[in-house]
């Protein structure tokens, strides 16, 4: 009983960690998205989430290594992990960003005749190779379950970098690459902070090479199908958001990635608690799977259909500090619902589908949304040409994903989810419909009559929830 209970505090206190990392990084977002939008113009803020938008795609490049160490040392103890292997992984690994990385800059120099373009890529280059040595270590604090010394590491980023920008908002510094130095700066900072933490595994004698690339490879095998599937996952709005850049303007691509940043903060809070959740999995006998499942998830809709309420207020409070981009910010009506999908995605099907080692499921599925992605672009944008309605595949696209992921766990831990599936989705539907078409009061009364009608269909659960927690 006592060992139990010790257990619990463990978990609570790292959920009370990642989400205090992540409220902070959230903070400094939310603070990013007022300043950033007024600091610099609409064409230099479009080339700023450029950047992001590549950035975003850069962890792939360990070509599931760090996916693989991930996934098979989860739920381990940190002490007992083989050093030396992992200290000649990370040098070889890094080698191999350097070289990658001086490959696509000197390709991108010859080729590339937009000079911020350009620009941006070799700042993309350089966010690679720290980006992904950060990546390495963190993975296995995380997996290893040491979430106070991975949240310090994302918090330290997250300050620095609010620090740089903070800097060329009072020195009125207008340019796009002096905030992705920031951003840099504040991931350099980072990765010593994060080989502090783990200077015992990174710091020590090299192991043979042969030993080191054979293990390489063991994780390669598993990783690759795991970032394979990242890649899809990313793809799906990705393949929107380039067409969107190729067909009308980097200024308007840069309005709508404000508007899906703002829909994504909700991320931020389950990024924290899937941190948590997959080492717990890991440890978990798989009969129980099925119920923890079903309580996590009651508890998540009720806050992601909550949160969808905030869109209102939002809305107003953006239009009048934003005046710039009230336009960007109308089409949070069709991308609030992202945060919806994306989140019961990240934290319910892609963490269970991990701890079931489903990697493979999560290749098909993924790789069958980019196959919509692909068509529903080609039709919305260069058929229709409708911005609107590229827009808004973009949620189709991820509630047919999320919607196929659970189904598929809802086999397999032989649990039934058909009728939550059912209601959260005309919830949505709801939700856009009137935001889009209703002014702001109308849907505001409109959706928290429902939500408050949702919570009165939940509340025998909602107060079995309450006992749990």
């Amino acid at each position: 009983m006592k060992k139990e209970k010790v257990k619990k505090i463990i978990v609570i206190k790292n959920l009370l960690y990642s989400v205090s990392a992540n409220i902070i990084s959230m903070l400094v977002s939310a603070i990013l998205l007022i300043l950033l939008p007024n600091l610099l113009g609409e064409t230099d803020y479009g080339y700023w989430q450029l950047y992001l938008f590549y950035t975003s795609y850069v962890g792939f490049f360990h070509f599931g290594l760090v996916d693989g160490i991930y996934l098979r040392i989860g739920g381990k103890n940190y002490e007992k992990l083989d050093r030396e292997l992992y200290a000649s992984q990370f040098a070889v690994l890094t080698v191999i960003e350097i070289i990658i990385a001086t490959i696509i800059a000197i390709t991108a120099s010859m080729v590339i005749p937009d000079v911020n373009k350009m620009h941006v890529i070799m700042l993309t280059c350089v966010c690679m190779v720290i980006y992904i040595a950060n990546n390495f270590m963190t993975y296995i604090l995380q997996a290893t379950n040491r979430i106070r010394p991975y949240a310090t590491v994302v918090m330290v980023e997250k300050i620095l970098f609010a620090i740089c920008v903070c800097a060329c908002w009072i020195l009125k510094v207008k340019s796009f690459e002096m905030i992705a130095i920031g951003d840099i700066c504040g991931k350099v900072f980072a990765m010593l902070i994060a080989l502090i933490y783990c200077k015992n595994i990174i710091f020590c004698r090299i192991h043979d090479l042969k030993r080191t690339l054979s293990e390489m490879w063991i994780n390669l095998s598993i990783g690759s199908k795991l970032v394979l599937a990242n890649v899809a996952s990313m793809l799906i709005t990705g393949i929107v958001r380039l067409a969107i850049e190729n067909y009308w303007s980097i200024e308007v691509f840069g309005k709508i990635s404000l508007s899906m940043s703002i829909s994504n903060m909700l991320m931020v809070f389950v990024n924290a608690v899937s941190v948590v959740v997959f080492p717990m999995l890991k440890r978990m006998e798989e009969n129980k799977l099925g119920e923890s499942y079903e309580k996590i998830r009651d508890f998540l809709m009720i806050v992601l259909l909550g949160a969808l309420a905030f869109y209102y207020p939002v809305k107003v409070v953006l239009t009048r500090m934003l005046p710039a981009y009230a336009e960007s910010i109308r089409y949070m009506a069709l991308l609030f619902p992202v945060c919806v999908f994306d989140c019961k995605i990240s934290l319910l099907a892609n963490t269970y589908l991990k701890a079931l080692r489903k990697e493979r499921e999560i290749l098909v599925i993924n790789l069958f949304s980019v196959l919509l992605s692909v068509i529903t672009t080609g039709i919305t944008v260069y058929v229709v040409h409708s911005l609107e309605l590229a827009v808004v595949s973009i949620v189709i696209i991820l509630a047919i994903k999320c919607d196929m992921a659970e189904i598929f766990l809802a086999q397999n831990m032989k649990i039934s989810v058909y009728k939550d599936m059912l209601v959260e989705s005309a919830f949505v539907v709801i939700f856009i419909s009137t935001s889009w078409f209703l002014d702001n009061w109308s849907a505001t009364v409109i959706y928290a009559g429902l939500f408050v009608g949702y919570l009165f269909w939940k509340k025998d659960k909602i107060l079995t929830l309450l006992g749990k927690i």
